[in-house]
């Protein structure tokens, strides 16, 4: 391992910084200075280097000395230098107490250059002269041994280095065995020379490699294995991920030194197969591909459009596929003590047809939803979110979409499997030479399109086998699955993978039946999941290519469906236990917000009746019926539309077959909604009197004739959500705070007023607020427009804009604030802050304001220019920073300003939500969960709102 003594006639090997005729000797006693030129392209500049003598000036004895074969390879762009050689010297030059060794270049047989000091304790410090005491700083390289103590007695470490800022990464690891080192997974390629070291030559080859040879102007080396990978793809953007990755293995390709790892490689080559390439030439900006690593649930890549860029979904799925194909594939290396870092491209390989072959043979851990409260087990709510969650939590090399219906009660589930086709499976795979078992000699063969359709079937077939268990396992009433699978077609490039509840409406490749006998026969379908799918989906009955292409048709037909989207604003059911709590009702009217649905409904009925009669007369007496029956279920509206229908009949004014008009008819004018548009004709025309008489004209006729006022037995409400109606009801019996004035509806029954009476109050309020003469009026119509709909933002907006127009900043502040305890629509709380904002900042509270403005931006971009805009003129008025973005809720907690929504209003949100799925009020159920996901994502919870559809 040493050479000996002498050095005549040793080869040179390796590259150096200057030839060697470059070279200039000048003796002075026992050293001699060695200039080295400038040359174009070289790191260093010139300086002279002092070369020492071996053996000077006492130090003749016992010189210790070792060349190195191949130590410093040669560096791209350089020419060779023959006659130089590497290695260490031990002993003949001046040392610390503490001994050590030095790192150096061979001048001749007698004078090195030093080139690093190496002390006892695994480090190295770059120096030009010999050292007599220890270096007081930091190392520029680093033997970092685990202190985790090994049964083996073997010691293991990274190899960690210290760059020109004063960072430090590691480039690769070490092991130690019996005092012999190796060298592991760096990108350097040491050769012949990583193992077997002894620790002088681990250090000095580890030296050269990764401190000395970079200070050259080579290629500096990547972090440890696969970590420098793992630093590119840490960037929500997938295009400049994708960009650090491609300038990574381009600069190491220049460098015949540096070796990928096999598996970086095969990254690589995935993307390039998915069609990195194509996608880069696009030119699109960074921010059109986002890229997630969802640890919440799977931990694997995701990639979603976030502009529309010609990319197909297709391409986004492969590339997607590529990222966790190389995931994975490091995962289940790993667990097999094969590093990833160190894999043969065989094993890789192997590896990655195992992660085809076997995904549905994975252990999917039972999960709770997260922060959600516990639904009746069994019931609706709990099936579809653990339906939701095991999509979710399935680690898989390509994703699949899947969606499902359900009916609990009807114990039945239907599954649509969208999966990868033959084009996203592995196109190829390593084929070994007569060799290569020994050798590691080989090519990446094509893999041919049949076997690649057969793959993507029984990929497909397995892992809808899978989910089918999960439906079976989410509860005993499951008797039947109904599972269709269809794989990813060409012309599905919608944005965002489509919109949210839709529906495939290609074709499906397979459908078949699964019975809760037979997933239980077969322990869940264990064995076809594991080996070939094609004769199980044979016995079951599966059919290819079938005719429908509606995958949810078993459920959608059943008699529940109708209710299900009609409820609550068509029909009536009870509701107890804790669904009535949560809800804060004791039947599904009590949480209706349409004022005339239920209404239209029944004049649609009368319009199909009416429009199969042949004459007046026929049409009257179906209208008649349809009074009765109004009057037997003693609802006022429908017995007078009745009325002027049949009058409208009798006089020859509708044509029977005219649907629309039929039902209009029966509805009868809205005189608020006809007021508004008079009122904006008269505004346009600066006549806003006028405008404002119209309206109040209109607000005192309904109230006098169609009764929309309170009373002391009834309260008529009008609500922007199913949100909000939770809200009134829930704190109308007192289960949350806010507001606190509907308490006083608590013995009153609710009946819906139409949303154009509570528009007309607004109206007005928008009109009078410049009016100084009739401010007061103002303020009066916004407590009027509160009172009436008292759970949804705009009155208190418009009321707090009211009195900051009046200079009344202490009352604006303290309605918008109330705004705030019950908003949930992000729009509504972007605007209410942007107003408190301008309203603290006036009142002497600049750093609440500041904050208010912040929060406006971080929760929509309704208000975003006017709120930039204020804000820096607030921050330029009176000196305060920007708001730190992270620490806006604590900045308005801790200056009392409230939070929106509060924490008591989305728990009390995801209450409800639950009840209404176990409860069957799917549109309400949709609402609220939506309101829910836009302030606490959930990818499970998302796909239980695609089943709502």
């Amino acid at each position: 391992m040493c050479a000996p003594a002498s050095l005549q006639g040793a080869p040179c090997r390796g590259g150096g910084a200057s030839p060697c005729a470059a070279v200039r000797q000048k003796v002075n006693t026992g050293s001699k200075t060695v200039q080295k030129q400038r040359r174009t392209g070289a790191v260093r500049e010139e300086h002279d280097r002092q070369a020492y003598a071996l053996g000077s000036g006492g130090f003749f004895l016992g010189v210790k000395k070792c060349v190195l074969d191949e130590a410093l390879l040669p560096v791209s762009g350089q020419l060779g230098e023959p006659g130089r050689s590497f290695g260490w010297v031990s002993r003949g030059l001046p040392l610390p107490p503490t001994g050590g060794s030095y790192a150096v270049e061979f001048v001749d047989k007698s004078h090195v250059f030093i080139l690093a000091y190496i002390d006892p304790y695994g480090r190295a410090f770059s120096t030009e002269k010999p050292l007599t005491i220890p270096p007081a700083r930091e190392p520029d390289l680093l033997f970092s041994k685990d202190t985790a103590a090994s049964l083996t007695g073997r010691s293991n470490g990274f190899v960690r280095i210290r760059e020109q800022l004063g960072e430090t990464r590691d480039v690769a690891r070490f092991s130690c065995a019996s005092n012999a080192y190796e060298l592991l997974d760096s990108w350097y390629d040491f050769g012949r020379y990583r193992a077997g070291l002894s620790y002088e030559d681990a250090m000095t080859r580890a030296y050269l490699a990764f401190v000395h040879r970079p200070s050259l102007g080579s290629v500096p080396v990547p972090s440890v294995g696969l970590t420098e990978v793992y630093r590119c793809l840490d960037n929500a953007s997938f295009l400049a991920s994708a960009k650090k990755l491609r300038d990574l293995f381009d600069r190491v390709g220049v460098d015949a030194a540096l070796e990928p790892p096999a598996l970086a490689e095969s990254l690589m080559r995935w993307l390039d197969e998915a069609g990195l390439p194509g996608v880069l030439e696009l030119g699109a900006s960074d921010a059109a591909i986002r890229l997630v690593r969802t640890m919440r649930y799977a931990g694997t890549f995701y990639l979603s459009l976030e502009e529309d860029i010609g990319v197909s979904r297709k391409t986004i799925w492969a590339l997607e596929g590529a990222l966790n194909r190389f995931l994975l594939a490091c995962e289940r290396l790993d667990a097999l003590a094969t590093r990833a870092a160190r894999a043969t491209k065989e094993e890789i390989s192997a590896c990655d047809e195992e992660l085809f072959e076997t995904a549905a043979i994975q252990s999917i851990a039972e999960l709770k939803a997260h922060d959600f409260p516990e639904a009746t087990p069994g019931g609706e709510w709990d099936v579809r979110s653990k339906l939701g969650r095991a999509a979710e939590l399935l680690r898989l090399p390509v994703r699949v979409d899947a969606k499902f219906r359900c009916d609990v009660a009807s114990g039945l589930v239907a599954l649509d499997l969208t999966a990868p086709g033959a084009d996203l499976m592995p196109a190829t795979t390593w084929m070994s030479d007569d060799d290569g078992a020994a050798g590691g000699h080989g090519l990446w063969m094509p893999v041919s399109t049949v076997a690649r359709e057969a793959q993507a079937e029984r990929y497909a077939f397995h892992l809808g086998l899978l989910l089918a268990a999960k439906a079976f396992e989410a509860s005993p009433s499951i008797d039947r699955v109904e599972l269709a699978v269809r794989f990813l077609g060409e012309e599905d490039s919608d944005l965002h993978d489509g919109g949210l509840l839709s529906a495939p409406m290609f074709p499906a490749y397979a459908t078949v039946g699964l019975s809760r006998a037979a997933f239980e026969e077969t322990d869940g379908f264990a064995f076809a999941r594991a080996s070939d799918p094609q004769s199980f989906f044979r016995e079951a009955g599966a059919r290819h290519f079938p005719d429908a292409i509606g995958s949810f048709v078993s459920v959608l037909v059943l008699p529940s469906a109708k209710l299900r989207r009609e409820l609550p604003e068509i029909g009536k059911v009870p509701l107890s236990g804790f669904a009535a709590q949560a809800l804060g009702v004791d039947d599904s009217t009590g949480m209706r917000i349409n004022f005339d649905a239920a209404l239209r409904r029944r004049g649609e009925d009368i319009a199909d009746g009416v429009a199969q009669t042949t004459s007046a007369s026929a049409a009257i007496r179906v209208v008649r019926q349809a009074q009765d029956a109004a009057q037997a279920d003693f609802d006022e509206r429908a017995i007078n539309g009745c009325t002027r229908l049949m009058a409208a009949l009798a006089e020859g004014k509708i044509d029977c077959e005219d649907q629309n008009a039929v039902v209009s008819c029966f509805l009868g004018a809205d005189r608020c909604l006809t007021a508004l548009g008079r009122a904006k004709t008269f505004a346009e025309n600066d006549d806003v009197s006028q405008a404002v008489a119209v309206l109040q004209e209109a607000i005192a006729e309904a109230e006098a004739l169609e009764g929309f006022v309170d009373t002391s037995l009834n309260a008529r409400r009008a609500f922007d959500s199913y949100s909000s109606r939770v809200i009134y009801n829930l704190a109308r019996r007192g289960d949350l705070p806010d507001p606190q004035a509907v308490r006083n509806d608590q013995s009153k029954y609710v009946e819906l007023v139409p949303d154009s009476f509570y528009l007309c109050h607004l109206e007005v309020v928008r009109m009078l607020e410049h009016s100084f003469e009739r401010s007061e009026e103002a303020v009066e119509y916004g407590r009027r427009s509160i009172a009436i709909a008292p759970t949804a933002g705009a009155g208190y907006r418009q009321l707090g804009r009211a009195y900051m127009l009046m200079g009344d900043m202490e009352n604006a502040a303290q309605v918008l604030e109330e705004c705030l305890r019950i908003a949930v629509q992000p729009n509504d709380i972007a605007m209410a802050y942007y107003q408190l904002a301008y309203v603290l900042w006036k009142l002497g509270r600049a750093e609440a304001g500041a904050a208010c403005y912040a929060k406006s931006l971080a929760t929509a971009p309704v208000m975003a220019m006017q709120a930039t805009i204020e804000l820096h003129e607030l921050v330029e008025e009176t000196g305060l920073p920007l708001p730190d973005q992270d620490k806006v809720d604590d900045t308005l907690v801790r200056l009392g300003v409230p939070l929106a929504p509060s924490k008591a209003v989305l728990d009390a949100l995801e209450r409800a939500c639950v009840a209404a799925v176990d409860a069957g009020l799917f549109p309400v159920a949709q609402s609220i969960l939506a309101t829910r996901l836009r302030y606490r994502p959930d990818d499970a919870l998302v796909n239980v709102l695609r089943s709502l559809d």
